[in-house]
């Protein structure tokens, strides 16, 4: 019996010690025991490459970004004479101060023509045939002194005015201002520009008809703003690089021409300067695009090579002919 119950006793633990075994196992040792291996999950397919932009490959517009490419908003006040009874004399004090001081310095300026006479400015805001307006253009990144833009005119919140028909805008300053400045905050901001001239509002407000959105106090001087300042483009490199820097500061003075200041400025490893040249100066947005397809190669050998994967470019249907006839413009 004692020899039956040792038996027993030894018959268990080894079934304590397979059941140990059989839960502390792994699955790939599990496998392993049982001789059945388990099937592994098949690799994953590797993605292919992208494929280079052969009209882009090796070009300014593969290397760098253009920074800040939204319009930039300008602001200021002025006063709009020649209003026949509609205008208003409300204006409020700080505008008031603002615009008799600035219109007195303007008359002094180039900005005023000689032909035009000196005003009594406050005397002015006094009358009914005036209206104290708020100005608003927007600025293309590349803009140059010089350049030309509509600029928005509307009575200024507050006022009593009736309608700007038929009015003239007088010569007045367009200054750069924080998205948050309202006020006293526009009024001390840089000057980038100034406008003046007729106002044109919409023909169906004198005709009678009845138009959604039309406004008799809102008007727009067609080409009446005038640059006094640059606004250049900033190229950010994708790969900060000093040698990088001046060599596409080079390439693109070479495609447009030495001026002075220079066309192209490596100001850092990480950032060029973009002025746009005088040629360019009423589309500077014509510039930037030329200026991203300038390649910086510019071996024979190169120059041959890039004209052929053009022309097989150009022949392809799905290509982007823009790109390709600036690219060629480039060369």
């Amino acid at each position: 019996m004692m020899r039956r119950a040792g038996w027993v006793r030894e018959a268990r633990a080894g079934v304590l010690l397979l059941a140990v075994l059989l839960v502390s196992c792994s699955e790939s040792n599990w496998a392993w025991l049982t001789g059945k291996d388990k099937e592994l999950p098949p690799e994953p397919t590797p993605k292919p490459l992208a494929e280079r932009d052969l009209v882009r490959a090796d070009s300014v517009g593969e290397l760098s970004l253009v920074s800040g490419s939204a319009m930039m908003q300008i602001k200021g006040f002025g006063l709009v004479v020649g209003l026949n009874g509609k205008g208003s004399r409300d204006c409020a004090s700080s505008i008031r101060t603002y615009l008799i001081d600035r219109m007195q310095k303007l008359m002094t300026s180039d900005v005023w023509s000689r032909d035009m006479p000196k005003l009594a400015v406050a005397d002015l805001i006094d009358s009914p045939d005036t209206a104290v307006v708020e100005l608003s253009a927007f600025v293309p990144v590349g803009a140059t002194r010089g350049m030309h833009m509509d600029v928005s005119v509307t009575a200024a919140t507050g006022t009593q005015t009736q309608s700007l028909e038929g009015g003239l805008l007088l010569p007045s300053e367009l200054k750069v201002f924080g998205p948050a400045s309202s006020g006293r905050g526009v009024l001390a901001g840089r000057t980038l520009g100034y406008a003046r001239g007729p106002i044109f509002t919409s023909p169906y407000v004198s005709s009678g008809d009845t138009v959604a959105g039309t406004d008799p106090r809102r008007g727009y001087v067609l080409g009446g703003g005038v640059m006094t300042e640059r606004r250049p483009a900033r190229l950010i490199l994708k790969q900060p690089s000093y040698p990088l820097a001046r060599r596409i500061q080079q390439r693109l003075n070479e495609t447009f021409g030495h001026a002075t200041p220079l066309v192209a400025e490596a100001m850092s490893q990480a950032y060029i300067v973009f002025r746009t040249p005088h040629q360019y100066r009423a589309k500077p947005n014509d510039a930037l695009q030329l200026a991203s397809c300038v390649y910086l190669p510019h071996t024979p050998a190169f120059i041959d090579t890039k004209l052929r994967e053009l022309a097989e470019a150009a022949a392809n249907p799905a290509t982007d002919y823009q790109a390709v006839s600036l690219a060629w413009q480039g060369i």
